[in-house]
């Protein structure tokens, strides 16, 4: 249901049984709102009056306005996620057609972030060399200085795999930015932990200790469970690389078995790795 700020008005109040007199009152001029209705140049803060008349959020008014758009990309975005973490090139490929056609037919650039969103996964997987500053996705992220659950979960699926120069950048301009707002914590949190195994693996000591002491102060609610999990081990992590012993060995495969136990077979996979990669690279 893609619906012009007309329409969505015009289903709400019906729907609702509000008249225009109900949702104008004494304050907004009935030929005002028409204006704004035929138009579409109303300003956010009568929009916002509005919608609090109508009892209805943001959230639930950009569904009415991009439903079927939002739907259709979301669900791409975690295919072209899914095929990415089995590694299917062939399914990439076809996704990556499916983006670029799309693009074509919609007039904003979340298309073209998933299209080049596959060229990145594909690039990984192929062992490709690509100039990713000049993905129209990476000029985006580079450039805006507001960041939304949008852009952090995009960024949260690339950074572990982009260059680690590019990856620093991002991090700095991200983190810089949305410290300070509590609706980002858990897009944030995550953001820290990515980011976390990119330093890692980069062998790079004074980032680890830095943002084992970020994640320390983040207090992580029960319900992000999987997150805490990750939290814990990266701190094990960081133990055994202070102190490769025997014990904080042990520990940390103990911890690994626990995880596995839970039947979540991506995040045992993916910490795995990560411990052998560390027990064969840090001594």
């Amino acid at each position: 249901m893609d619906l012009p700020l007309k329409d969505v008005l015009k289903f709400i109040t019906k729907n609702k049984h509000l008249k225009r007199k109900e949702l104008c009152r004494d304050d907004i001029p009935l030929s005002t709102y028409h204006r704004w209705l035929n138009k579409s140049n109303i300003n956010l803060t009568n929009l916002e009056k509005l919608l609090t008349r109508l009892n209805l959020t943001w959230p639930e008014f950009n569904y009415l306005l991009h439903h079927k758009q939002k739907i259709f990309t979301d669900e791409l975005k975690i295919l072209i996620i899914t095929a990415f973490h089995n590694k299917n090139i062939t399914a990439l490929k076809s996704y990556r057609n499916i983006c670029i056609n799309k693009a074509k037919d919609y007039h904003n650039d979340r298309f073209l972030h998933l299209y080049n969103l596959t060229d990145i996964f594909l690039a990984n997987l192929e062992n490709t060399s690509i100039n990713y500053e000049k993905l129209p996705l990476i000029k985006y992220l580079l450039k805006i200085d507001f960041f939304t659950h949008y852009e952090l979960n995009l960024i949260n699926n690339i950074i572990v795999i982009i260059p680690f120069k590019l990856a620093y950048k991002l991090y700095n301009k991200v983190s810089k930015n949305i410290a300070t707002y509590s609706f980002l914590k858990k897009d944030y949190t995550r953001l820290n932990i990515n980011f976390l195994f990119v330093a890692i693996y980069n062998q790079n000591l004074a980032l680890i200790r830095k943002l084992i002491a970020i994640l320390k102060t983040i207090n992580i609610s029960e319900s992000c469970l999987l997150d805490k999990i990750t939290v814990q081990f990266l701190t094990l992590i960081y133990e055994y690389i202070k102190h490769p012993s025997c014990t904080n060995k042990q520990a940390l495969n103990k911890y690994l078995k626990i995880i596995n136990s839970l039947n979540c077979p991506q995040l045992h996979n993916l910490l795995s790795n990560l411990l052998n990669f560390v027990l064969n690279n840090y001594n």
